[in-house]
């Protein structure tokens, strides 16, 4: 009986722990802040209704063999589910599905992905005017270090949206999202 009473309170409490632990990782990713990088009226942006921007189905063209799509749909009062395929000759490389999550107390949006291999990816998102936000990944706030690598995107238009990932302060990836419908 002993044994069963353990094996019902570890049942209970490990999720209950992780779900603290992702807490923790949460709350310490918004509280990130990156030299140059942070508009200070960021906070005056309305970032929920300037999410809303990437509602829609988008593609990128990476090459002629090589295509993203995907669609972005607003969910609730505060968030927006999305799903994403890389194809390469026609053939499914890669799944994703995304949770993005507006956090009101920090008023940064809080991006979750995962990979149909299982990987697990967490972003912080905000939007530091009305057309551009910056992604930045987890793992070196997760462990109090400046991030070395970090996205800077740009609605240029309704229909389009450029993002720049920065390794060390340098562009080394740049894409365009096409909205489909």
């Amino acid at each position: 009986m002993e044994r069963f009473k353990i094996h019902i309170q570890n049942s209970i409490l490990i999720p209950f722990k992780m779900m603290l632990l992702m807490k923790v990782v949460i709350s310490g990713l918004l509280g990130c802040s990156y030299e140059g990088l942070e508009d200070s009226e960021s906070h005056q942006q309305d970032q929920i209704e300037l999410m809303k921007q990437w509602e829609g189905s988008w593609k990128i063209e990476n090459s002629q063999d090589t295509i993203i799509i995907g669609s972005a749909k607003f969910w609730g009062t505060a968030g927006m589910l999305a799903q994403y395929k890389l194809l390469i000759k026609g053939e499914i490389m890669e799944e994703v599905k995304m949770l993005y999550g507006y956090d009101i107390d920090k008023d940064k949006i809080i991006e979750t992905s995962l990979f149909k291999g299982g990987k697990i990816e967490i972003y912080t998102l905000y939007f530091v005017s009305e057309t551009e936000y910056l992604r930045i990944p987890y793992e070196d706030v997760l462990h109090n270090i400046e991030s070395k690598s970090y996205m800077k995107g740009e609605m240029v238009s309704p229909d389009t949206i450029i993002e720049i990932w920065y390794q060390n302060e340098r562009p080394v990836y740049k894409h365009t999202w096409i909205r489909e419908d």
